[in-house]
């Protein structure tokens, strides 16, 4: 039940508003009330008494004042309540509930007394990893202060299922009665923060409209003029701003991709900064993003990236954790390509109602209409027939933007992360994504891995690991060797005594890598510049730098990468701090003054790889001695030695089949392209291009014996061994694949 005053939240029996105290008794469905309650005043009486002393007028005063401020304060929080924007809701109606097992199935309302009469959510297998109750609800929405361009269309749709994160995206489709001149869309309603949030949808039409999310609240959908839509985003004087600016609000860092993400993280970087601005600046008033954790909160260094390393590796941890490849997604995808239009409306709506930024997906296509490449960026602000967009591979810069044509977007130029660029000139992305908010990302991953960052910890337990310890006491035994894995320590007499004579003034960091083919780079004295002749030896898989130290503070820092297919990937910057006193007092040295990182132009990536060229060989060969764990094969499911393909299933696999039953556009066959998503729980999901018709997407089971690849479309693959393979129904031709990556 809500309040028809406030639109706060109330439970069945509550008879006033927790809120507001506004009166409940009438806004039930024909649901009495189970008790009442008399409101009464206790006349407490105070007995005059008589003092010999005079009073004070002091307490007096004082208890005047703090009944001045506590007054203030009611009347400032009242205002703000009241002028809050909101809906203002009438009476709640139960529609449905239904219990849906890990099977999945179907939620529907079909009574036609309803408001919502056609109302479905579809929930596939292994949507829910238990069975799960799901409870409608539709509350009259009487009113609201969100300004002309908001309408509603629907009563406020509540979806009870306990809440938490799906697997799998579900369609909701909810009845509407709009025109071909009329836009529609859902959003979410937070009744505590009275907030709306866009959510994508992947079909409309005049009387209904198919939303796609991964979690559900409060929602209600909304409609407006295309005329009107495009009247209030005709200039520069746009209602559709989000307030959010480069240069203020994405990351100071530019997109180069980690370890985790070789090919760029600018989903998780994306996210990230369009999250901070709407839960941690707006809500919690807290400063802008840019520049904020530039050098981990330290001073800042603003033309060397590489030591903001917990921001850095926040962005590549959230995009680690994304899933791109459902089969919902990719229809989702299609649906976008088909209604590009739509998708330029979506963002300018969403931004207008909601004035927040919105998640956007690019991509770009080969020729036989396959998915290319893809790059993520953040729409902040609509004007024209233009999307401005914060784009991570050009942080701080506000002259970008995706702009809509007649026949489609214009191609946008940028890259999966900024080394392509570098390399290859600049990628044309011809389609863009309207993906919004949270309706498909799971911002709890966002909020720990926030929480995560702040506590020195981002990206830990998913990046290759390294310990890195410092040498505190010098013996000839190494087995007696002292050593501290703290990143600020003292080091003073006893140290200095410990040291043989060749060794005065000096110590040691030792280095045990915890994954193959790391790389480490020597950072001295607060410069940006690697060490290009650095002193060191590998022992024991472990690899030792022997460090020179000055009376009082002495900075260093390590710079991990990791090798990857010739290519060196972020992983860490780890700042090190050593108090030396050879004296045994530090606080009495009189040293120079402690160095501060430099802020020099460098280019990022030739200093990473003139760095690593003078220590690869060694570290590599340390890193390369640690084995890493082999994943456990499935049971449900045989490998045949001698295939390529088998070698690599059971597990998550994608794999593209070119040319069908002969080379592409080859008159044998109108198939152009298939792609497989092929995965451990026996599941695959396909998608198939022609030449002449719309591409399919199709999903099944599958199972692999000997050197067959059966699927349940009647269809088995023989392999030949290496990568090219027959079909049953067509042993006189060969075919090929390409195994695009092994899913983790």
């Amino acid at each position: 039940m809500y309040c028809p005053n406030c639109g706060a939240q109330q439970s069945d029996s509550t008879m006033f508003c927790s809120e507001c105290g506004t009166s409940l008794k009438d806004n039930t469905s024909g649901k009495n009330p189970k008790g009442s309650a008399t409101v009464g005043t206790d006349q407490n009486r105070i007995p005059e008494g008589k003092t010999g002393k005079k009073k004070s007028k002091l307490p007096k005063i004082l208890i005047t004042l703090a009944g001045i401020i506590v007054g203030l304060v009611i009347i400032i929080t009242a205002i703000n309540y009241f002028t809050q924007p909101r809906l203002k809701l009438g009476k709640n109606t139960d529609e449905v509930s239904a219990k849906i097992t890990t099977n999945g199935g179907r939620v529907s309302v079909g009574d036609p007394t309803s408001a919502i009469n056609g109302f479905t959510i579809n929930i596939d297998p292994g949507t829910y990893k238990t069975d799960t109750d799901f409870d409608i609800s539709t509350t009259e929405i009487t009113g609201h202060t969100y300004g002309n361009e908001f309408s509603p269309i629907t009563p406020l749709i509540t979806v009870d299922n306990g809440g938490g994160f799906s697997e799998h995206p579900m369609q909701v489709t909810i009845p509407i009665d709009i025109t071909e001149e009329e836009f529609a869309m859902g959003f979410y309603y937070d009744a505590k923060t009275k907030e709306l949030e866009a959510i994508p949808y992947v079909s409309i039409s005049a009387d209904k409209i198919t939303l796609l999310t991964n979690h559900f609240s409060n929602i209600v959908v909304s409609k407006i003029s295309i005329a009107e839509l495009e009247r209030l985003t005709s200039n520069t004087k746009t209602n559709a701003d989000s307030g959010f600016k480069p240069g203020f609000d994405d990351w100071q860092f530019i997109n180069y991709g980690s370890a985790l993400a070789p090919g760029g993280h600018c989903a998780g970087q994306s996210l990230t900064m369009s999250w901070y601005y709407q839960k941690v600046h707006r809500e919690k008033s807290e400063a802008r993003l840019y520049g904020r954790f530039d050098n981990n909160g330290d001073t800042k260094t603003e033309s060397f990236w590489q030591d903001d390393s917990e921001a850095y590796r926040f962005a590549s941890a959230v995009q680690y954790n994304i899933d791109w490849d459902s089969l919902e997604f990719n229809k989702y995808l299609d649906f976008s390509r088909q209604n590009q239009k739509r998708v330029f409306y979506a963002f300018s709506y969403s931004i207008l109602v909601t004035g927040t930024p919105q998640f956007m997906g690019i991509y770009h296509y080969d020729n036989y209409g396959n998915i290319a490449g893809g790059h993520a960026i953040v729409a902040y602000k609509v004007e024209g027939n233009r999307i401005y967009v914060a784009d991570p591979n050009f942080p701080g810069q506000e002259d970008r933007y995706c702009e809509l044509g007649s026949d489609g977007f214009k191609p946008y130029s940028s890259g999966a992360n900024a080394a392509d660029i570098s390399a290859s000139g600049g990628t044309l992305y011809t389609e863009m994504i309207f993906i919004a908010g949270s309706a498909l990302i799971d911002y709890s991953v966002i909020e720990q891995g926030y929480s995560d960052m702040l506590g020195g910890k981002a990206g830990d337990g998913i990046f290759p690991g390294s310990d890195i310890e410092i040498m505190t006491l010098y013996n000839d035994d190494l087995n007696n060797i002292g050593w501290s894995s703290s990143k600020d320590l003292t080091l003073g007499k006893g140290f200095y005594d410990s040291l043989p004579s060749d060794m005065k003034d000096s110590t040691l960091i030792r280095i045990t890598p915890r994954d193959n083919n790391l790389v480490y780079s020597l950072y001295l004295n607060g410069s940006t510049t690697a060490e290009q002749d650095p002193v060191f030896e590998v022992f024991e898989n472990r690899i030792y730098f022997q460090i020179g130290l000055a009376n009082g503070v002495n900075e260093l820092a390590i710079l991990t990468e990791k090798e990857i297919s010739g290519n060196y990937s972020y992983v860490d910057f780890v700042d090190l701090k050593i108090n030396y006193s050879a004296q045994g007092s530090v606080a009495a040295t009189t040293a120079a003054a402690t160095p501060t990182k430099a802020t020099a132009v460098q280019t990022p990536a030739a200093t990473s790889q003139a760095a690593i060229r003078t220590a690869a060989a060694a570290t590599t060969a340390a890193a390369t001695a640690i084995p890493t764990a082999a994943p456990t094969p499935a049971a449900t499911t045989q490998k045949t030695s001698g295939n390529a393909l088998a070698d690599q299933l059971p597990g998550e696999y994608e794999l593209t089949m070119i040319g069908g039953v002969g080379a592409p556009g080859s008159p044998n066959t109108d198939i152009m392209s298939e792609t497989y998503f092929i995965y451990a729980s026996g599941k695959y999901s396909k998608r198939a291009t022609f030449r002449t018709t719309d591409p399919i997407l199709m999903e099944g089971e599958w199972t692999l014996t000997g050197n067959v690849l059966k699927f349940d479309d009647g269809l088995d693959y023989i392999f030949n061994g290496g990568n090219t393979f027959y079909m049953d129904t067509h042993p006189q031709y060969t075919w090929t694949y390409t195994a695009v990556r092994k899913y983790d």
